[in-house]
Formats: structure tokens, sequence, C-alpha cells
């Protein structure tokens, strides 16, 4: 979850955004009409309303192509989002405080510390490719065109935070390691494979993920599911260094990173579907642009 500077706070992990308005009808219904006019309804399956201000004691309900929202519930005010903060745990408390003094105090790159943040990733990518690239791949051209992963002297890498100290201990709710694939380079960085999950999708390629085994929508004829890969990518900024040397519990180089996008590595998922050298097929992935909220 984060607090952004456009008075907007979103929870990613369950699809919920909040935006702040006036109190009366009319711009509380503006609010809505706007969310929706840009999509964002696509993203999000809910919509809080803070008011800059007291709330009305009552609000009609409204409807934005075919986008439900009720005032009764979803219209707050600064007592409601009190009363919420007074019955957090002190540990809630101290988490929201710090996102929200970073959301309004961000920090400042001043020109030099630009340059040494380029300078720190350019070194770690030079290490990455001296060091976990195999040296000749000349007979591997083709393999690698269709399944880019060859092309590395280890199939995968332990993917860990700076500030963990308690490897190999895992927390399964918020890791701070993981064991990861690799997949490929792209410009930026590394990008790695999962296991993935289910994708709802219809004839236009439109998209989602499916919501588990019970999920009406598989019976849709109008859709198609099917399991897809995970692609995640690590950003060289995000890198902090890269230790060749096998570790003693999983037998494989570390990669030591930030944690610091809802408490993972990754700047970014698309899901789709791995290439295979021998049946000559490209790697597939979704259009993340036509994700949107199947009905």
């Amino acid at each position: 979850m984060r607090i952004s500077a456009f008075g907007k706070l979103i929870s990613h992990s369950l699809k919920i955004t909040i935006r702040s308005s006036e109190q009366n009808i009319q711009k509380v219904k503006q609010t809505v009409e706007t969310f929706v006019a840009n999509g964002l309804h696509q993203n999000y399956d809910q919509l809080f309303v803070l008011i800059l201000g007291r709330k009305q004691t009552r609000y009609p309900k409204i409807e934005s192509n075919g986008f439900p929202f009720d005032p009764a519930g979803q219209v707050l005010d600064f007592q409601d989002l009190l009363k919420q903060v007074t019955l957090m745990p002190s540990g809630r408390l101290h988490e929201l405080a710090l996102l929200v003094s970073r959301e309004n105090n961000p920090p400042k790159l001043k020109q030099n510390d630009a340059a040494a943040t380029f300078k720190r990733s350019q070194a770690i990518k030079k290490k990455i490719e001296k060091e976990l690239v195999k040296k000749d791949l000349h007979d591997l051209f083709d393999v690698i065109y269709y399944e880019p992963h060859y092309k590395f002297i280890y199939g995968r890498l332990m993917v860990r935070s700076v500030e963990d100290r308690k490897y190999p201990e895992l927390d399964t709710d918020h890791p701070a390691w993981f064991r990861l694939e690799l997949w490929d380079f792209y410009e930026y960085g590394l990008e790695f494979i999962g296991y993935g999950r289910e994708i709802l999708f219809d004839k236009d390629l439109r998209w989602d993920l499916l919501d588990g085994d019970n999920d009406p929508r598989k019976n849709n004829p109008d859709y198609r599911h099917e399991h897809f890969h995970s692609f995640m990518k690590i950003a060289f900024d995000e890198m902090v260094t890269y230790d060749p040397e096998t570790d003693g519990y999983h037998g494989y180089p570390s990669l030591y990173c930030h944690f610091r996008h809802d408490r993972e590595p990754f700047i970014e998922y698309t899901w789709g579907r791995m290439g295979n050298h021998k049946k000559k097929k490209s790697t597939f992935k979704f259009d993340p642009a036509k994700r949107t909220k199947l009905p």
C-alpha cells in the first residue's frame, strides 16, 4: 500500500483506491465518473472517496458505466479514518507514519546522486554480464532466440534483501529472499520467470487474473482460461551487489537487492508463456494495457 502526492491511497494487493473530494454530491459523482472515464475501474475493485471536511449525512447511490458505488460505506471523512487508525496495532501505525513521511517528503536526487546511481547500476550490469553469462554462445544463438535463459551459467539466483539478517529462515508473509529462475536481460535489468497462475481472456486478448478455482467466470463460454507464466523484472537500480559464490544452502549465486516495492524487489509483473526452441515458438506476453476486469 502507498500514499501518493496526488491525494490517492492505493492498495495494489487488495485492489482498492481512495480519492479526495469535496463534500457535495455533484463533486462526489464527478470523482466517480472521472475514475471510470480514465479506466481505473478496470484495475481496482473498489473506490473510496475521502471528503476534505465533514461529509453529508446522506448521499444517493451512484452508478457510472456499470461500476457500483455505495456512498453509505464508500464516502469517508477524517472522522471515519480516525476510527480506523485508533484500532490499528502500533506496528501498523509506525508503517503508516513512515509511508506518509516518505510521500510528503520525497528525497531529492541531486545531479551528482543521479550520476552515482547510474554508475553503480552500470557496474552491477557489467559484473553480472561477466560472471553470470556463458563465455561461448556461438552454438546457442538459435536456442537463445526462443529461450534466452540458456545464456546463463546458472538457471537460478538467490534474490536476497540487503536488510535481511535471518537467512535462510523465511517469513512466508513477507519473504526477504526468493529462489528465482532466470529468464533474460532487459534494457534496465534482469527478468525472471515464475510458475505463474491461471489467466482469463477473451477473443480480443483482453485478460484478467482468475480469482481462484471457484471463480464463476471459468464457466463463461465467452472466455478461455489457461495457466501462464509470470515474468518479473528487477532493475539494476534496485540491485546492490552480485555475489557469484554459491551459497551453502541452495547452491546458487546471490543477488542482493532493495525490497522497496511492496516489500519486494520487482518493479514489474507481466504474464505470458515462455518460448520453446524445439517447437520454434517465441515467447508470448499479454499486453498490460489490455488487462481489464472481465465481468
